[in-house]
């Protein structure tokens, strides 16, 4: 299986390719303030950070057409439960409404679902608009008030997984030591 993962950030582009779980390669295509500046908001730079995502892969031969999934970090998009979402229509335009929130990796789920054509899988993994909440975890002590969930649910989900193989003796626990 292969699998080309984008993470669109602030000031970079980040790009990797999986086949099956090892990484074959990957890159931190960095931004500058001038680079960017140019651009009014984020959405305006949708066909310069779609462009720098093409060049990589044709540089490095990775042929869209042949992977099995394009995977991008998810989107600020109205609360949902964690797990993997196909990028579709509806989301994008969710974040391109800027309703829950402004961040530029909205730009790589459009960037993987434009890429893929509906022809291979565009999917999101655990965004950070997962809502597991329980009721009591909202109160705030003020009743005009209420907390809302939003973080990143994929970071603290693999911190717990790494943490549980640590606790089971699967991995070995680091000595920290100056």
């Amino acid at each position: 299986m292969e699998i080309l993962v984008i993470n669109i950030g602030g000031s970079s582009t980040k790009i990797a390719l999986f086949i099956n779980e090892t990484l074959e390669m990957s890159n931190t295509i960095r931004h500058s303030v001038e680079e960017l500046k140019q651009f009014k908001d984020i959405w305006d730079q949708y066909d310069f950070r779609k462009q720098v995502v093409l060049d990589y892969c044709r540089e490095n031969q990775i042929e869209i057409e042949k992977l099995d999934a394009v995977v991008s970090r998810g989107p600020s998009v109205k609360p949902l439960e964690s797990g993997v979402y196909r990028i579709s229509d509806e989301m994008v335009m969710d974040a391109k409404s800027n309703k829950y929130g402004t961040h530029p990796c909205g730009l790589g789920c459009k960037i993987a679902k434009d890429i893929t054509n509906d022809t291979i899988l565009a999917l999101t993994v655990d965004p950070p608009c997962v809502d597991e909440m329980i009721p009591v975890a909202r109160y705030t002590g003020l009743p005009f008030i209420k907390r809302h969930s939003f973080f990143q649910a994929l970071n603290h989900k693999a911190l717990a997984e790494g943490a549980f193989r640590v606790l089971n003796n699967e991995e070995k626990l680091l000595e920290y030591s100056l």
